[in-house]
C-alpha cells in the first residue's frame, strides 16, 4: 500500500507461501525501495506449483506457463540484487538437483 508506516527497519522477513513467492515478493516491492527489508529468507516451492496457481489463464499452455513461471522468478531475484543490493544464498534441501539447475 502506499500508506506505508513503517520507521523503522524490518530486520528480518520470512516468506514461505507455497508457490505464490514470486507474488509475495512482488507485493513487497515497496519496503525494497523504501529499504525497510535487511533480510529476506525466501522458501520457494518448486515450478510446477507456480504453474498451477496460474492456470486460471484462459489459453493455457504448459511450456509457455513454465517458461513464465521461471523467467518471473529469476527477474524478481535480480532485481532484488541489483536493484536493492540482497545476497542471493541457495540453502540444499529436498530437490537440490532441480533447484541447482535453475539457477
Amino acid at each position: 500500500p502506499d500508506n506505508l508506516s513503517f520507521r523503522n527497519q524490518i530486520h528480518f522477513m520470512r516468506i514461505a507461501v507455497d508457490g505464490m513467492e514470486i507474488e509475495a515478493l512482488a507485493s513487497a516491492e515497496k519496503l525494497f525501495n523504501k529499504g525497510l527489508l535487511r533480510n529476506v529468507y525466501v522458501e520457494f516451492g518448486s515450478p510446477e506449483k507456480w504453474d498451477r496457481l496460474r492456470h486460471f489463464e484462459k489459453q493455457r499452455d504448459d511450456a509457455k506457463t513454465r517458461a513464465r513461471s521461471l523467467r518471473d522468478a529469476r527477474n524478481m531475484i535480480n532485481t532484488m540484487m541489483k536493484k536493492h543490493g540482497f545476497r542471493a544464498f541457495i540453502v540444499e534441501s529436498r530437490g537440490w538437483d532441480k533447484a541447482h539447475d535453475f539457477m
